[in-house]
């Protein structure tokens, strides 16, 4: 920003995907493995589907070439009426990967006074979407309704 003129910087929150490592993934490999887990239940803030971060960024850059350069900063995350705990998503992973393989795991939750975290983590991360959405006519996409599509892939891809 103090360098540039013309930039796009979208900031994200709770990024996941059915790739790699990310708490999606985390917990799925948990729940297979039939381990408990200690999640915490007082930091909010709203799922990011990479899939939908992607498209996003596509409509983004599709803008540049139809000449509507609209820099600036943006923020990005799927949608609630109201910010998730990390323990109301880890439950939600559970609910929707039950439909694929049972599992014997156990989710407690947990003040995060009592995880130990090397980082410093907010209380809330939850992001107003509102102007990407007008911005770029971006829909509001449900948090529940990506994550099924997630684990569908997951399990569909056999990560």
């Amino acid at each position: 920003k103090k360098i540039l003129n013309k930039y796009f910087i979208i900031r994200i929150s709770w990024l996941y995907s059915h790739y790699s490592s990310n708490f999606v993934t985390k917990v799925i490999r948990n729940l297979n493995s039939n381990k408990n887990m200690n999640i915490v239940n007082d930091q909010f803030g709203l799922p990011t589907s990479a899939d939908d971060l992607a498209k996003v960024v596509f409509k983004i850059v599709n803008s540049l070439y139809k000449r509507k350069k609209k820099y600036g900063v943006y923020h990005y995350s799927n949608f609630a009426q109201k910010p998730i705990s990390w323990f109301q998503f880890a439950i939600e992973i559970h609910k929707i990967n039950s439909l694929y393989r049972k599992s014997a795991s156990n989710i407690r939750n947990i003040n995060s006074s009592n995880y130990n975290s090397i980082a410093n983590r907010p209380k809330n991360s939850s992001l107003n979407i509102d102007k990407i959405c007008n911005t770029f006519n971006v829909k509001k996409r449900n948090w529940k309704i990506q994550l099924k599509k997630t684990i569908s892939k997951i399990y569909k891809d056999n990560i």
